[in-house]
């Protein structure tokens, strides 16, 4: 490593607002220069709205070309460490072995907190993942079951540092602030009733975010509450699924796709926030509601239940794919304030310490770990 401060190439998957702002709290906490790059442009959504992301370098599209581009950078800009989103994509892997080769220490970040259920996939992961993970110089997992996952294929525990995975909380919790009458404005605008139980779906309208499930529960919710109303806001492969259901039910409310402060606004509009997702490596929806003061109901597969989700601490968890049990907590949460309220509070009190500029801290006493760690080699 040169005697200059240290140079740090940070690749990650694509500009949400989000990733953008950890970059910014990085750049802020590292002495040395950070090189930042973005796999793709636009991976789950469309992200050029996101402030400040045509900053940043995305590398061509293409495995094969992306995995050229960032050899090519890593070999002539000569970082003194790379930090890596996953290890998945060929970007990824260019990157790690590219780093090593050069005896440049790699740290790794993941989401992922269990794997295909497929047997054959399990079994190419038992023999290929061992291996890769022998490259990386410390793993910076999101929470405490993606940090078990890595344990599962043989990381031990002196490389493995949660991270505590979040979103903007400062930003969210100030928007909010400016606006303390954001909840009511949005519900006026909408024309419901400020007594009106309104529970609120964010998030991609794919299959596996549970929106089968939530539709088979609303009924049930109504049944019991017929003034309660359902806000999604949202926009995917399922959004004519979302529009028909509209369409035939007027307790149904489609958004559409919220950006900025809009997505703050309906958060503070409703009583709670529902995430009946089939699998969630991670749900940084949880970091938003609880950020935003939202009660929760969550299901079991988000990968952070346990460090956020905590059932009748922080929300309430229910077991994926069962509709009944996903109604029986959303009428609980609706006919019961003091509930909503307990469980708010405790969010907002752990949320407080998950802010993006937590998790920069975290990440930059990583990579001196691992600089110094390899200065000792």
């Amino acid at each position: 490593m040169n005697s200059s401060p240290p140079r740090v190439l940070l690749l990650r998957v694509e500009p949400a607002s989000y990733m953008v702002a950890l970059a910014r709290a990085l750049d802020d906490a590292w002495p040395g220069e950070l090189d930042v790059v973005f796999m793709t442009r636009a991976l789950t959504q469309n992200w050029e709205e996101a402030s400040g992301s045509s900053a940043y370098d995305v590398l061509p599209e293409g495995g094969l070309a992306a995995a050229r581009a960032l050899r090519r950078r890593i070999l002539e800009t000569r970082p003194d460490l790379v930090h890596v989103a996953g290890w998945s994509k060929p970007a990824s892997i260019a990157a790690i072995l590219t780093a090593r080769a050069r005896n440049t220490p790699v740290v790794v970040d993941s989401d992922s907190w269990r794997g295909s259920a497929s047997s054959l996939c399990a079994g190419v992961k038992r023999i290929v993942y061992p291996r890769l993970f022998g490259q990386v110089t410390h793993f910076a997992p999101g929470g405490e079951r993606q940090a078990a996952y890595l344990r599962s294929y043989g990381a031990p525990d002196d490389k493995i540092t949660p991270v505590n995975m979040s979103v903007d909380v400062v930003g969210i919790r100030s928007s909010l602030a400016r606006e303390p009458k954001a909840g009511a404005m949005l519900r006026q605008r909408l024309g419901l009733a400020l007594e009106a139980p309104v529970a609120l779906f964010v998030g991609r309208l794919l299959a596996l975010k549970g929106l089968d499930d939530l539709f088979a529960a609303w009924p049930r919710v109504v049944a019991a509450e017929p003034k309660a109303r359902l806000l999604i806001a949202g926009d995917g492969e399922r959004r004519a699924q979302v529009e028909a259901m509209a369409a035939a039910d007027p307790t149904i409310r489609p958004l559409g796709r919220l950006s900025g402060e809009d997505v703050w606004r309906a958060y503070a509009a409703a009583d709670l926030d529902v995430a009946p997702s089939r699998f969630e490596p991670w749900g940084l929806v949880v970091n938003e509601a609880m950020a935003a003061g939202a009660p929760l109901v969550v299901t079991d597969v988000f990968g952070c239940v346990g460090d956020l989700a905590r059932n009748e601490e922080t929300a309430l968890v229910v077991a994926s794919e069962r509709p009944q049990e996903l109604a029986r907590a959303m009428s609980r949460l609706i006919g019961d304030p003091a509930l909503r309220l307990r469980l708010a509070g405790r969010a907002r009190r752990l949320i407080s310490g998950w802010t993006i500029e937590a998790q920069a801290k975290n990440i930059a006493s990583i990579w001196r770990r691992a600089l110094a760690k390899q200065a000792g080699a």
